[in-house]
């Protein structure tokens, strides 16, 4: 997770290499202002994008994904973030694992934890970058876990039972 005064790049920026090696010697950098600025944002290789967000998701959501996909703009993870305990400290944060994500490793992921340790920590074995393809359904009972610490009646009145309802209804067919 990022810290105070950090980039959001500085979080994976070890396994690339520094950030200006990364800008000099990416091919698929874009450059939206003209060639003599910054580059503007940053496309990845189909063949990338699939062995690096999606080793482990269905190819018929790597179809859709790959297609869907759009450029990435470099400005909101090259600047650094002004975080007070005030804001940021005040929401109870978690951090969703996938143990087979080859974008952020799992060393990378457990980094993070160390680096601004969550409220709670869930592991997704088989997940890749995106479990919401590659395992939806565990996805899916982490957040309504998630949901059920956040103490649903407060945030969500009427919600808690709904949700019961639906998770009976759902171990039923």
């Amino acid at each position: 997770m990022v810290k105070d005064s950090q980039r959001p790049f500085d979080v994976f920026s070890e396994e690339l290499a520094s950030a200006d090696v990364f800008l000099q010697e990416s091919q698929y950098l874009l450059y939206g202002n003209g060639k003599d600025k910054p580059p503007t944002g940053l496309r990845f290789d189909k063949q990338q994008i699939k062995g690096l967000y999606f080793n482990q998701s269905p190819s018929k959501d790597i179809a859709l994904a790959t297609v869907s996909m759009r450029p990435i703009p470099l400005a909101p993870i090259m600047e650094k973030l002004s975080l007070t305990a005030e804001n940021y400290g005040s929401i109870r944060r978690y951090f969703i694992q996938t143990l087979d994500d080859r974008m952020l490793s799992p060393d990378v992921q457990e980094k993070l934890v160390r680096e601004s340790p969550p409220d709670g920590i869930f592991k997704i074995k088989g997940g890749d970058h995106c479990p919401f393809f590659s395992k939806p359904q565990s996805l899916h009972k982490i957040l309504l876990e998630i949901l059920q610490i956040q103490a649903p009646a407060a945030l969500f009145p009427g919600k808690a039972e709904t949700l019961e309802e639906e998770e009976e209804s759902a171990e039923k067919s």
